[in-house]
């Protein structure tokens, strides 16, 4: 026999007897692992599960956002699927609808003894671990991680549906902000006018106050020089070095160029006087007070308030209809992460091995004996 043909033979001897070997041994190896397979079905019964679950999150469309067109048109706030949606995933990741749906559904169960601050400690760690926001793409997508996946998903229904909620109160609250600053805004304004046209009456019955000292002066001139009617000005009157026609201003000096006042007589000035005297509404006579009350009259009549509490009550803000968002909570269903089949094949792999180790231990020690 050659070597080649003598290795052959050796080869299929050796593998013959390997084979004779495990067969010998099988109940050996099928217990040991049978022995493994029954321990990684405790581990699996007994071990808690983990399960995951996502919610895609996307803006309202583009027909519910019409339902905000009148509202918007107030120029007191601009309401977008952008912001409402950026406003639902702020207050998600605030935690505190999270927190007070596992309060109110008991998905955490107070311990003996705990004080009602470790157990709110306890509440506000499990919200952050069921809930992460992420926005991989135009929609946001709300990644959720329990052991409870039933009772999760009622936690996470109510949660959203409280975020959906405080949204629409956040609204409300800013719109009611902005109606007070913009009635404040009025208010202001009209105080303004209000002031400006006080000014205006005091500074016009100055001018008159003048006004009725320089008539009652150049009248008493007038009698002084028994001028009674107009009088054609054939005199001048000298101030100081300055040669002028001599009329006053209302500072009560003389104006360069300008008519003595009392040649009119002291009977026309007289009647000036009356009529200056017999004014009741000094106002008339002043544009800028005329101007004052047109704009104050304008802003009083301003309907912006009013048409944006309107267009509140009658939008989605204003009903039980208020949507932030659009999801499908139908679509959320939680998987547990913990691969069962998988864990049972490497037992079964696992024991094999440790069976036939076990095997070879077994026969090395009884030929040693």
């Amino acid at each position: 026999m050659n070597p080649e043909q003598s290795q052959k033979d050796d080869g299929e001897i050796n593998l013959t007897e390997l084979i004779r070997f495990i067969w010998n041994g099988k109940w050996l190896i099928i217990g040991v692992t049978a022995v493994t397979c029954i321990i990684a079905v405790i581990y699996l019964i007994s071990m808690p599960k983990t399960y995951t679950g996502k919610l895609k999150v996307s803006p309202i469309s583009a027909i519910e956002t019409l339902q905000y067109i009148d509202l918007n048109s107030s120029k007191l706030i601009d309401i977008n699927s952008e912001e409402l949606e950026l406003l639902f995933i702020q207050n998600v990741r605030e935690y505190k609808s999270l927190e007070a749906s596992i309060t109110e559904n008991m998905y955490l169960k107070k311990f003996e003894n705990e004080t009602e601050l470790d157990f709110s400690r306890r509440i506000k760690v499990a919200a952050r671990r069921l809930v992460e926001v992420t926005k991989p793409e135009a929609t946001s997508t709300l990644s959720f991680t329990t052991r409870q996946p039933k009772l999760a998903r009622k936690v996470v229904t109510e949660a959203l549906l409280l975020s959906n909620g405080n949204v629409r109160m956040e609204l409300q609250t800013m719109i009611d902000i902005r109606v007070a600053a913009y009635s404040r805004h009025l208010t202001k304004e009209i105080e303004d006018i209000d002031l400006s046209s006080k000014i205006l009456l005091k500074n016009e019955k100055l001018k008159v106050q003048a006004r009725l000292a320089f008539l009652n002066e150049q009248s008493a001139i007038a009698k002084a020089l028994g001028i009674k009617e107009d009088t054609p000005p054939t005199q001048t009157i000298f101030a100081g070095d300055a040669t002028i026609n001599g009329n006053i201003d209302i500072r009560g000096s003389y104006t360069k160029n300008e008519r003595s006042h009392y040649l009119l007589g002291y009977f026309n000035i007289d009647k000036e006087i009356e009529l200056l005297l017999s004014r009741r509404s000094p106002q008339l006579f002043i544009p800028k007070f005329l101007a004052n009350e047109r704009d104050k009259e304008e802003i009083i009549k301003d309907s912006t308030i009013t048409r944006t509490k309107k267009s509140l009550a009658l939008s989605p803000i204003g009903s039980n209809t208020f949507k932030s968002v659009s999801y499908n909570i139908d679509s959320l269903e939680f998987k547990s992460t913990t691969n069962s089949l998988k864990i049972l094949l490497l037992s079964i792999i696992l024991g094999g091995v440790m069976g036939l180790i076990v095997l070879v231990i077994r026969v090395a020690v009884i030929r040693k004996k």
